[in-house]
């Protein structure tokens, strides 16, 4: 079972032990005060090992989560001038200060002129310019990107998978453990 989520605390990982299942639990840079898993995994840049309790840590960037897909895709080569815009990638399943954020930038990039996708792997977006094409995606976003010439991305595990296809990239903080 794996946990990227804070709320998740130590009661309810013990609890998903209990039941002899095995435990991954994300703790970006060292948050969690306990856990109860297996395996702890923070792939952030600058990350530390932390006393969470003696469990096995996975610890620095060279454990980043990427998709096999993306860690097998070419490196990102804008397409022409005529079709290369902005994607805005809002992970799995974005929170509504998210979907305004991507909402908002969205409509002004299009009112000036520029060719805008919002992709969203849980949640329905809605544009709020004509312009805009708003796609639901879960899973690679590879050929969005191809046609992009920027990225505007929340600052979490999308992030790597920009970096590994060398695509421009705007990462904005929409949590505390992406700041």
């Amino acid at each position: 079972v794996s946990v990227d989520d804070r709320r998740v605390g130590i009661d309810a990982q013990q609890a998903i032990r209990d039941e002899g299942l095995r435990l991954l639990v994300f703790d970006d840079h060292g948050q969690l005060e306990r856990c109860a898993a297996d395996l702890v995994l923070d792939q952030n840049a600058g990350a530390a090992t932390f006393d969470r309790g003696g469990f096995d840590q996975r610890i620095g960037r060279r454990y980043a989560l990427l998709r096999r897909r993306v860690r097998h895709a070419p490196l990102h080569v804008p397409a022409g001038s005529g079709s290369a815009g902005v994607v805005i990638l809002l992970g799995g399943w974005p929170s509504l200060q998210t979907r305004s954020f991507a909402v908002d930038v969205s409509s002004r990039l299009a009112q000036a002129g520029a060719k805008v996708q919002i992709i969203s792997g849980g949640a329905d977006i809605a544009a709020v310019h004509d312009d805009v094409v708003v796609r639901r995606i879960i899973g690679d976003p590879t050929e969005v990107l191809a046609a992009s010439a920027v990225a505007i991305s929340t600052a979490g595990s999308t992030s790597w998978e920009l970096c590994r296809v060398g695509m421009p990239s705007v990462l904005v903080a929409v949590a505390d453990d992406q700041l």
